[in-house]
């Protein structure tokens, strides 16, 4: 059953949902119920489902909904499809959408009570500056009964609802395809649609193409309007399982990322900061999950680890030095920043620093690919003779690419480390020191000469040289 949509009226917006259907019949009464309590605003609503081939009752339950529960005003329609995947039904769902903005719910979720009169409200004021909306994704952790306001990027909501020039900063990322809403106007212009075939990143990918076509990309955040992720307690979301195909270590890149790349430092001669910074935010979850037993990347063969590891260089040489040095998005340890250097076949700075080590004894930790530099310390004034020195291989996908030398001195708070003759004053952190303050200093003491290398220039920002500047004292723990 369906009705047909209210003509635009002034001082209102018509949104459209699309909501792709797969077997998700236990959770999807919370997502239509989410639908039908959300509160009046300055907006009309279409709710588009597209059963993707489901088989369970999916699709009979939301045309039950559709029969006896859909709110009235609120025009619904199922579309029915062979099993395509996520990428094709979102599509389809697309093509048959009638709103000015459309948004991409996942069937597992749901939506706060304010989302749709938040969103209408903010694009009514904002829309025609703002290229996309992102709004606030809490988890809904399923087998704890609880919210948890916990995302990595959720730094973009602390200043309110605004449009944020992402020349400006660029470290506003938007990944998240679902809790996001677009200009159908846009899309159907560019003919920007998801990439059927990829089963990791599409959201992502999505996103990052609406906002490469537009000139000036801008996106809006909306904190009022609240999403609720639900992150199963059966672990079994296509997220979950991601993990266990080998083929979506690949397709993100061969079928993602690597085009994407390409294509805009052909058309622009650069890829944008905000682009580079999407990347090295992808590359830092899957290297880092590399370094814990239970996250490792188990379903790869050898043979395919080394490929991983060659998608990955393939990447970054269309990254900056300077910004892996100056990522300051997320938490990145001196560790990672070094072996995107070496991916990318860069120099690779030292970072030293200075840590406690056992039995009252400090350590000089500094890092190197190849040769390790010479190496003397001063203590007050005077060289000092190691207690033992050691070289540390850091793996990554069962590949040595760096490693850390950890010179054991006597105790001390400060050391003068001599490397290849270049001078790095080091200061024991001190214990009451939380660990962002701990890390910031650690890494920006040694960083700030390795920026200065590499573009000693600075960066230019609207005619004028800019200093390059390493991340700020919440943004960074080793």
């Amino acid at each position: 059953m369906s009705t047909s949509p209210q003509p635009d009226r002034a001082g209102r917006v018509t949104l459209s949902l699309v909501v792709p259907l797969y077997d998700v019949e236990r959770y999807l009464p919370d997502l239509l119920d989410s639908i039908a309590a959300q509160e009046p605003g300055p907006y009309d609503l279409q709710c588009v489902f597209v059963d993707d081939g489901s088989p369970d009752g999916s699709a009979d339950l939301v045309e039950r909904w559709i029969d006896e529960a859909r709110p009235a005003g609120v025009d619904a329609l199922l579309i029915r499809q062979a099993n395509a995947g996520v990428s094709a039904a979102r599509n389809r769902g697309l093509a048959a959408a009638t709103g000015e903005w459309v948004g991409f719910p996942d069937s597992d979720d749901a939506l706060g009570e304010r989302w749709c009169a938040e969103v209408a409200a903010f694009v009514l004021e904002h829309g025609d500056a703002a290229t996309a909306v992102a709004t606030n994704l809490v988890k809904h952790i399923e087998a704890e009964g609880r919210l948890l306001d916990n995302h990595s990027l959720r730094f973009k909501f602390q200043d309110g609802a605004r449009v944020v020039r992402l020349a400006d900063e660029p470290h506003f990322l938007q990944m998240h395809a679902a809790s996001t809403c677009f200009r159908r106007a846009d899309l159907e212009r560019s003919g920007i649609r998801f990439l059927p075939g990829l089963h990791a990143s599409e959201d992502a990918l999505f996103v990052a193409d609406v906002l490469a076509a537009a000139p000036d990309p801008a996106l809006g955040v909306v904190p009022g309007a609240v999403y609720r992720y639900r992150k199963r307690a059966s672990a079994d979301s296509a997220v979950d399982r991601y993990r266990t195909r080998a083929e979506t270590w690949f397709e993100r890149f061969d079928l993602g990322y690597l085009p994407a790349l390409a294509r805009l430092a052909a058309e622009r001669g650069h890829v944008p900061a905000w682009f580079q910074n999407q990347v090295l935010y992808e590359l830092k979850w899957l290297l880092v999950a590399e370094e814990r037993e239970a996250t490792k990347a188990h379903v790869l063969t050898p043979e395919q680890r080394v490929a991983f590891l060659g998608r990955v260089s393939s990447v970054l040489a269309h990254i900056d030095d300077a910004l892996i040095l100056d990522y300051r998005v997320t938490p990145l340890n001196r560790e990672t920043r070094a072996l995107l250097l070496a991916l990318k076949g860069s120099p690779v700075p030292p970072l030293p620093l200075l840590a406690r080590g056992a039995r009252g004894t400090v350590e000089v930790r500094s890092l190197f690919v190849g040769r390790a530099p010479e190496e003397e310390v001063v203590v007050r004034g005077r060289v000092v003779r190691p207690l033992g020195t050691t070289a540390a291989p850091l793996h990554h996908f069962d590949q040595t690419l760096v490693q850390e030398r950890r010179t054991v001195l006597p105790a001390t708070r400060r050391a003068e480390v001599r490397l290849d003759g270049e001078r790095f004053d080091l200061a024991l952190p001190r214990l009451r020191d939380p660990l962002p303050v701990r890390g910031l200093r650690l890494l920006r003491r040694t960083a700030g000469r390795a920026l200065r290398r590499v573009a000693p220039a600075g960066r230019r920002r609207g005619g004028r040289d800019t200093p390059l500047r390493m991340p700020g004292v919440r943004d960074i723990v080793s």
